[in-house]
C-alpha cells in the first residue's frame, strides 16, 4: 500500500503536469518496491503523446534509488546488497503465478517455458497500447490517462509471470477511481 500511495500520488502530478513532483513521487514508489516500474508504461506513453517534458526527468528514479541506499550504506550494509536488491529478486520467483489468479492458472506453469515469451508478449501489449493512444493522442485527458494507466497494471498484472495476488491492488484503485468519477454505469 506505501508504494502504491507514492505512485498515485505520482500519477495525480503527472495529471496536473507538475513533472518534478511527479518523478520524485514515482522515484520513492519504486525505493519502496520494485512493482513501481508497472507506472513507468504511462509515463512514457505521456512523454510521447504529451511531449512537454524532458526525457531526463526518467533520471529521478535511478537517482532516488541511489540516493535512499546512502543511510543503509553508511550504517554498514554493503553496496552490492543494498543496491542489487532488486536483481536478486528478479531471478527468486520461478513461477508463473503466485495465488494471482491471471491467465497461468489455466495449467500454463511452465516457468523454464514461459517466462520469456511472457516477458514478450507483455511488452506487446505495451508496445501496441502506446502505438493506439498516440493514434488517438488529439482526445486523450485526464479521464483516459486515469483509464489507461489501471488497464496498464492490469495488462502487466495479467501476463507478465511471477505475479503475486497483491499485485493488482493499483490496478484496482485507478479502475474504481474512474468508475467512481467517469464511468458510474461500468
Amino acid at each position: 500500500a506505501i508504494y502504491v500511495c507514492f505512485a498515485l500520488i505520482s500519477l495525480f502530478y503527472l495529471l496536473k503536469r507538475n513533472y518534478t513532483l511527479s518523478f520524485a513521487f514515482l522515484s520513492i514508489a519504486f525505493c519502496f518496491k520494485m512493482q513501481a516500474i508497472f507506472f513507468i508504461p504511462i509515463f512514457i506513453i505521456t512523454y510521447i503523446i504529451w511531449q512537454d517534458f524532458s526525457i531526463v526527468y526518467f533520471l529521478w528514479i535511478p537517482g532516488m534509488y541511489i540516493v535512499t541506499g546512502i543511510p543503509a550504506i553508511l550504517c554498514g550494509k554493503g553496496i552490492v546488497d543494498t543496491y542489487g536488491v532488486y536483481f536478486k529478486q528478479l531471478g527468486s520467483y520461478n513461477g508463473m503465478t503466485f495465488g494471482a489468479p491471471n491467465i497461468y492458472v489455466f495449467g500454463l506453469n511452465n516457468y523454464q517455458a514461459l517466462s520469456e515469451p511472457a516477458i514478450l508478449f507483455t511488452c506487446t501489449i505495451l508496445i501496441f497500447t502506446t502505438a493506439y493512444v498516440y493514434k488517438y493522442r488529439n482526445v486523450i485527458n485526464n479521464e483516459k490517462i486515469i483509464y489507461l494507466s489501471g488497464w496498464i497494471i492490469w495488462s502487466c498484472y495479467m501476463f507478465l509471470p511471477a505475479m503475486h495476488e497483491r499485485y493488482d491492488y493499483a490496478a484496482i484503485l485507478l479502475i474504481s477511481v474512474y468508475m467512481i468519477c467517469y464511468n458510474r454505469k461500468m
